[in-house]
């Protein structure tokens, strides 16, 4: 009998050590559009070179904004990444996601720097047979976002 007990003793764990993850020093912080209000150097990256000039040129129309040519000259950055992806046998899709950001409020370790998100959209411009009747991701999310901001200005 004492030696079932002590089996089932040793069986039973005595303490479940919880397993805390660690967190990313690089994940964004999160924040509100609120914080650019009023900002106007904007910092435009994106590997398509077509969806840059597009967005450059939405945020160019607004005289509120200037697009400059190094993060460090800006207020905050814009972000546009693209990709196809294909629903049919003759229909694919181009999606875009927009993203707004800043460098966060306080940084822990400059070595490793993080971002604010502040805002962020997804477009997509569908194909069916070649043909496509809405315009491209970047000039609805920039068109969007400029929207956006003229609605925080009369705030």
């Amino acid at each position: 009998m004492k030696t079932i007990l002590l089996l089932i003793l040793l069986l039973i764990p005595v303490g479940v050590a919880a397993q805390v993850p660690t967190p990313n020093t690089n994940a964004p912080e999160y924040g509100k559009l609120e914080e650019i209000k009023g900002k106007k150097k904007a910092y435009v990256m994106s590997l398509d070179t077509k969806a840059r000039e597009i967005i450059v040129k939405e945020l160019t129309k607004d005289k509120r904004f200037e697009v400059v040519e190094s993060p460090e000259q800006a207020e905050f950055g814009i972000v546009f990444d693209g990709s196809e992806q294909r629903v049919g046998w003759n229909t694919f899709g181009f999606t875009g996601q927009f993203v707004v950001f800043v460098k966060p409020l306080e940084n822990p370790d400059p070595e490793k720097p993080r971002i604010r998100v502040l805002w962020t959209t997804q477009k997509i411009k569908a194909y069916s047979g070649g043909l496509s009747f809405n315009r491209h991701p970047a000039t609805n999310a920039s068109r969007e976002f400029v929207k956006q901001m003229k609605k925080l200005a009369k705030k």
